[in-house]
């Protein structure tokens, strides 16, 4: 009965539903933040200006991603009418349930059906692919392009043809645009390892495979070729010099986000939460009997190793460059569950199920304890907050006992249900906690209410702009930015009301001639997150907004 086309439609539908859920319902609720602001201004000025191959912000050049990322984004706003949260993030949810059905497809033919949808299960429930297919950035874009190629490879690896080189290249080169060339090197790495175990390495050396490549450069190339000759004296970037310098120069002689080399060792579980117990012993189990595994089990975890190496030795570390492990240690999971079985891998699985129970029994443990520890952490918890989260905690609990005295050989499906939930209530309603501190939507909103109507040129950012604030002023046209105090004092000069948003640092630094007169304006200032460290309190980089009625 269990194992009838009728249950498994259902559960397909289930799958289905529980994803559209978690992906897409309040997806435009909590607060852009500075990511998501950029490509949702970077999509705006487009659509302001009429301009699709010259990317701006404030209307200064800003090429350092490529251009798909903002056409999508452009492309549901033009549907719509307005830039809003919804249309800058509903392309990565898309591309989060792609993703999941990408993962299932492949778990399916490389080794079950039960192990494609259990991975599928598991995916949708960790905290990494939920976050960031819940945000508008190009990150979910770039996880579904990887996941797709791989897919597609392992689909047609026994015909590798023109037709299967040009679909490949395509979807790597058309993702590379979403973001970088990541989409590109990973698919490769990975899809190299089964050609060389394989020995299908010798296509490669094919007329086909050379063709299309070639097309697929093309395809990656033209935009940013067009974008070059058609750009005004004016405009100063460059898109490639820019890829070079994202990709090429950032792994090679980096010149920011420099983590410590051990920095994966921590972020990777953290992405698979709440599964990283159960990841642990999978990987560990499947190791001790290496010689026994099939070909494609062997596969998948020189591709984990592979990847976790490849972005180690990257000088640059970002934690979401981990982001295309999520389907890979997915599998792995599932694989380790239903299709291995033996004495030996059954030791792990009983580590494992110990492993994650604990974490559970941790997650449950905050879960009930959450008011108390919000409450001494100065966040103001309302009382349905906190019926939720009880709520949520209780049903967790009552699953695990049913399971463990009625269902032990069912232990995974409480984890599924466990994990669901944790990340259910995150996404869905715990994560409204935050947003009621969103600063910048809040500071936004007053400079609108104390001077509602005022034109964009009289309003501007001193040396930098706050995209979070721009994105909330939504104005018809692009805000200035100040280089410097002639700037400044140019701008001031105006005798009509403006709006000056400047960072309080540089009132005490550089700026300090201006802050008696400055202070005698009408201001408002940015209210810091209570979980701010102290470092950055003491830096004084928030944002002050002076009301100027006269010149000054």
């Amino acid at each position: 009965m269990l194992n009838s086309k009728n249950n498994d439609r259902l559960i397909d539908i289930l799958f289905l539903l529980t994803s559209v859920v978690l992906l897409f319902v309040f997806l435009g609720r909590d607060s852009i933040y500075g990511p998501e602001a950029r490509c949702a201004i970077i999509a705006r000025e487009m659509l302001l200006n009429s301009d699709f191959f010259h990317p701006t912000i404030a209307g200064m050049g800003y090429f350092d991603k490529p251009l798909l990322t903002y056409w999508i984004i452009a492309f549901f706003s033009a549907i719509s009418g307005v830039v809003n949260e919804w249309t800058v993030r509903i392309p990565s949810a898309i591309a989060g349930l792609v993703t999941l059905f990408a993962t299932i497809m492949l778990g399916k033919k490389l080794w079950s059906a039960q192990v494609g949808k259990l991975a599928g299960w598991i995916a949708l429930s960790t905290y990494g692919l939920l976050f960031w297919s819940r945000v508008g950035t190009a990150e979910a874009e770039n996880l579904v392009a990887i996941i797709l190629a791989v897919t597609w490879y392992f689909l047609k690896r026994d015909n590798l043809n023109f037709k299967f080189f040009l679909v490949f290249y395509l979807i790597t080169f058309v993702g590379a645009l979403t973001k970088g060339l990541t989409a590109i090197v990973i698919p490769v790495l990975i899809v190299g390892i089964d050609m060389i175990d394989n020995k299908k390495w010798k296509e490669l050396f094919k007329t086909p495979h050379f063709i299309a490549l070639a097309i697929g450069i093309i395809v990656y190339l033209s935009s940013f070729a067009y974008s070059s000759m058609t750009a005004p004296a004016t405009y100063d970037e460059n898109g490639i010099v820019d890829v070079f310098k994202e990709n090429v120069l950032r792994y090679t002689n980096p010149y920011d986000h420099k983590q410590p080399v051990y920095y994966y060792l921590y972020y990777l579980p953290f992405l698979i939460l709440p599964w990283a117990p159960m990841f642990f012993a999978a990987f560990s189990g499947m190791l001790t009997r290496w010689k026994t595994l099939d070909k494609n089990s062997k596969w998948l975890i020189k591709s984990i190793a592979v990847i976790f190496l490849f972005f180690t030795f990257c000088g640059s570390r970002r934690g979401h460059y981990m982001l295309c492990m999520i389907p890979l240690c997915s599998l792995l999971i599932s694989i380790f569950w239903i299709y291995l079985k033996d004495n030996k891998i059954d030791i792990f699985k009983r580590i494992g199920n110990i492993a994650q129970a604990a974490f559970f029994g941790f997650i449950l443990l905050l879960e009930f304890l959450a008011p108390v520890i919000l409450y001494f952490l100065n966040f103001k918890c309302s009382t349905t907050f906190i019926i939720v989260t009880e709520s949520a905690a209780i049903i967790m609990l009552v699953l695990g006992i049913y399971f463990y005295f009625s269902k032990p050989r069912k232990t995974i499906l409480a984890f599924v249900l466990m994990a669901l939930i944790i990340t259910g209530t995150f996404f869905l309603y715990q994560s409204i906690l935050l947003d009621t501190y969103a600063s910048m939507r809040s500071l936004a909103f007053n400079i609108k209410t104390e001077m509602p109507n005022i034109e964009p040129e009289r309003i501007a950012f001193y040396r930098s702009e706050n995209t979070n604030v721009d994105f909330y002023l939504d104005t018809k046209r692009p805000v200035r930015v100040l280089e410097n105090e002639k700037d400044l004092e140019k701008f001031l000069e105006n005798k009509e009301p403006l709006v000056l948003i400047v960072k309080k640092n540089y009132l005490s630094g550089e700026l300090a001639g201006f802050s008696g007169k400055l202070n005698s304006c009408k201001k408002i200032e940015e209210q810091l997150d209570p979980w701010r460290a102290r470092s950055e309190r003491e830096q004084n980089k928030k944002l002050v907004v002076f009301f100027v009625d006269e010149a000054i």
